[in-house]
């Protein structure tokens, strides 16, 4: 077997042939300095996505599944077959750079109460795209929207674009770093979720067992947000199935008295009443029962590879 890499990079893809042998290529140059292999897990595409990528690996492997297994779950089988001390789960419309992987390890490295690290993420322009949030989904997060909205500011939403790594409460999946071991001993990503909302649970499992999580604005990755089939869903569409993820968190992670005021909470505000009051009141009085067991999943196992 060869030496181990010190980093792996897990990116999970659903019909991305069209670009995902290119951004392997552009991935394995840009880290070329560094020690790095590449996972590509293929969740069941229709098209020649596990072909593509097998080809286009230099050093690393492709994973096809049998079946459409979410981004999450589809995430911890390339974990389970990782090598690197540190893993990056990745989407698969990602342009990084070595500095930026650096400073992500150098960001755990410095505190060992750590555990995930992310980057600022970037649209092709350069905008800076929402990577992370001060604060996760509950009551204080409403109050803040709702505080935001009345002041036309949105203090939750924003983030520094220079300085030092800095702890906050949630980060995005789109691209996330932590050592291997830490993150298969924790369950990896919950298979409570399908596509949208892991990330969040994540980060809040961090914070239950006692570690935190790292914004690092000097480390910028390039975010070509919506090229991947599964996630050409904008609009009303969207809104539903963020609102869908976001109500199996409530139910991992907050009381029914506290899903209840909730969504009461945001079943009125200055956009698209009706929808809300159709969508929210009804989940005041019953939103379904409590998913407290997928607290904290049990270990991944890692796999002879």
């Amino acid at each position: 077997m060869s030496q181990r890499p010190e980093f792996s990079v897990v990116v999970v893809g659903y019909n991305s042939a069209a670009h995902v042998g290119a951004m392997v290529g552009e991935l394995e140059s840009a880290l070329a300095e560094l020690s790095v292999e590449v996972v590509v897990v293929d969740n069941a595409s229709s098209d020649e996505t596990f072909d593509v990528a097998r080809d286009a690996i230099g050093n690393g492997r492709a994973i096809r599944l049998e079946e459409n297994v979410g981004y999450g779950r589809g995430a911890n089988e390339g974990l389970k077959v990782a090598r690197g001390r540190y893993v990056i789960v990745s989407n698969d419309d990602i342009s990084t750079n070595a500095r930026s992987v650096s400073l992500l390890k150098d960001a755990l490295d410095a505190n060992p109460d750590r555990w995930l690290a992310a980057p600022a993420l970037t649209d092709p322009s350069g905008e800076v795209q929402v990577g992370g949030r001060r604060f996760l989904p509950g009551l204080r997060d409403e109050f803040a929207r709702i505080g935001d909205t009345l002041r036309r500011r949105h203090t939750r939403l924003q983030l520094p674009t220079s300085g030092p790594p800095v702890e906050i409460e949630f980060l995005l999946a789109a691209f996330l770093m932590a050592e291997r071991d830490r993150l298969l001993s924790i369950g990896g990503f919950s298979e409570a979720f399908f596509m949208l909302g892991e990330d969040i649970d994540l980060c809040r499992r961090v914070k239950h067992l006692g570690g935190k999580v790292v914004y690092v604005p000097e480390a910028v990755v390039r975010h070509d947000q919506g090229l991947a089939e599964d996630r050409r869903v904008r609009g009303h569409e969207f809104s539903v199935r963020m609102l869908g993820a976001r109500n199996t968190y409530y139910r991992i992670w907050l009381t029914k008295p506290e899903r209840s005021a909730v969504n009461l909470i945001r079943a009125f505000g200055f956009s698209d009443q009706p929808f809300r009051l159709r969508y929210h009141i009804p989940k005041v009085i019953r939103d379904g029962d409590s998913l407290r067991d997928y607290r904290v999943p049990e270990p991944l196992r890692l796999r002879n590879v």
